[in-house]
């Protein structure tokens, strides 16, 4: 998962060598796995390091991905279009994963998708604070159900946890 998402946020110590591992794709997957289905369709919006998370925990388990930026990143693993496409297909998931919204700017959000529907979609602000953003709020207005980045934050806290709780044998640093 590191080397795919290009980041490492934990270390594990196994048989005298350091390894990187990255908890951000698992804690996404842990927090949103029993409201969506197996495979879908889904949106990213932000190209930038937790949009890579997302994009990885979803593409490995064969979901259509399409990412909606402000300015396309050449590195980027994915299909990047404008913020301002139109959308012509039912999506299930909506991730944003920009910092536009987080304290102390409680007004910014990145534009709304163009959706045919919002009824059957879950929308995903990893951002946590303020708990119930501008965009969650305007999202939820079009009938989607949301949620915030808050138990993806708890389930890659637990992972990095086990990490540390299952280290043997550390080496004197």
């Amino acid at each position: 998962a590191a080397r795919a998402i290009g980041a490492v946020n934990a270390m594990t110590y196994h048989q005298g060598q350091w390894h990187g591992d990255n908890t951000d794709a698992s804690g996404f997957w842990s927090a949103i796995e029993s409201q969506v289905p197996d495979r879908g369709q889904a949106i990213i919006m932000g190209n930038g390091g937790a949009a890579r998370a997302v994009h990885y925990a979803l593409s490995s388990r064969g979901w259509d991905i399409l990412t909606l930026v402000r300015t396309p990143k050449p590195d980027y693993p994915g299909i990047q279009q404008d913020f301002e496409s139109v959308i012509d297909r039912a999506i299930d998931l909506v991730v944003q994963c920009t910092p536009l919204g987080m304290a102390p700017h409680f007004e910014q959000h990145p534009p709304l998708p163009q959706l045919n529907s919002w009824s059957d979609v879950l929308v995903v602000d990893l951002i946590y604070n303020p708990s119930v953003t501008k965009f969650m709020s305007l999202c939820n207005a079009q009938s989607a159900q949301s949620m915030n980045g808050y138990a993806m934050l708890q389930a890659q806290g637990k992972k990095a946890w086990e990490f540390w709780r299952n280290l043997k044998d550390l080496p004197h640093i």
